[in-house]
């Protein structure tokens, strides 16, 4: 054990008695020190180095490993002073830990939920989701986490809604793009020392929860996925010369939600200001009835009850971020006069029409450069 781990581990121990008064000699369990991995030697070491610096008076110790007798330490403010030296540092390596605990059960959930034949909202599983969801925004938010926030390219606030979308973009690398983002959370951990800190018990409680909210979702879509495979197989022997279906499957979609974001394959790509002209434009053209049909300007200009847009299409589109490849796919036609909403598309259409591959996430990373 590296010796900035035993000070570490002697320190965290000591905090565990932080609710007393400096005054008073705390009694420390050698177990304490133990199940950090600490031999007594290390312990007494630490100690010895804090009485001379006067950070405290050992009033007791343990003759041997055998002794299970407590350790009598008396605090002085000067340990209180180092204990706020390093505090800050305790709370960001503990806040990295709930962070990959957290993220760590977002990607089973996903796995949980995605991938299958059929999707199942489940209002109980992202209840305990939502609440890991908003403990990740929390953290993120720190300023020592900035480098973590601008590397999440997507976490929904709820899976009531996004799950359809993500199913998209589950196998097609957002998966992948997950576990390297968590992948580098635990480097991160590593290279701080890779302390361990227990959970509080209200985090325990939520992974506890949340982990049986899995448990019960991967089992419910178990015997969904197995009855439809039955009913598929059943349906299709039915069929002596069963025809040749086209994949008729979404590769990719637009969608604009009700809290203004406008995402492709779950992927946000902007969030437009309310009523301005930008999201008065957005909401009409990507309408159900405009899929895959060109939209006259005249509709438009009456849907938003004005005589002339102050930007062109060109510039709208721009301002929501549908440019280049995206615009290419979604709207190969936009002019004054109207635009063409290809929206959403299929593998097969795709296909025929040899449209090109679509990296929306790197999109979306070229974009914020």
């Amino acid at each position: 054990m590296k010796e900035e781990e035993t000070v570490l581990g002697v320190f965290i121990s000591l905090i565990n008695e932080a609710d007393e008064e400096l005054d008073k000699v705390r009694l420390v369990p050698p177990k304490r020190f133990y199940d950090k991995g600490l031999s007594l030697k290390q312990v007494n070491d630490v100690l010895d180095d804090l009485e001379k610096l006067e950070f405290a008076e050992v009033k007791r110790r343990p003759k041997s490993k055998s002794d299970k007798s407590n350790f009598e330490v008396k605090l002085t403010s000067g340990f209180v002073d180092a204990y706020k030296g390093i505090t800050h540092e305790f709370q960001i390596n503990r806040e990295l830990q709930v962070l990959i605990t957290y993220y760590r059960i977002v990607i089973d959930v996903f796995d949980t939920c995605l991938g299958g034949y059929l999707i199942y909202e489940d209002p109980k599983l992202n209840h305990y989701y939502s609440q890991i969801a908003l403990h990740i925004e929390t953290i993120l938010d720190d300023v020592h986490f900035k480098k973590e926030k601008e590397a999440l390219l997507y976490l929904p606030d709820s899976l009531l809604g996004a799950l359809e979308d993500m199913d998209l973009a589950w196998d097609e690398g957002l998966r992948k793009n997950m576990l390297q983002y968590l992948g580098n959370l635990e480097k991160r951990w590593l290279k701080q020392g890779h302390i361990e800190f227990e959970l509080s018990d209200g985090e325990k409680q939520l992974v506890k929860l949340t982990n049986e909210a899995i448990a019960e979702q991967r089992e419910r879509m178990r015997k969904a996925n197995l009855n439809f495979v039955k009913q598929f197989s059943a349906n299709r022997k039915e069929n002596e010369q069963p025809k040749e279906r086209p994949n008729n499957k979404v590769k990719y979609q637009l969608s604009y939600l009700q809290n203004r974001e406008l995402r492709c394959n779950g992927v946000l790509l902007a969030k437009p200001d309310f009523m301005s002209e930008n999201e008065q434009f957005l909401d009409y053209v990507l309408k159900t009835d405009n899929s895959n049909r060109r939209v006259p300007m005249k509709e438009i200009l009456e849907y938003m009850r004005v005589d002339k847009l102050k930007k062109t299409p060109h510039q709208i589109l721009d301002g929501l971020n549908i440019k280049g490849e995206v615009r290419k796919l979604f709207f190969p036609n936009v002019s004054n006069k109207g635009i063409e909403v290809r929206n959403p598309i299929t593998y097969e259409y795709a296909k025929e029409h040899n449209l090109p591959k679509l990296d929306i996430e790197q999109f979306v990373r070229n974009s914020k450069k």
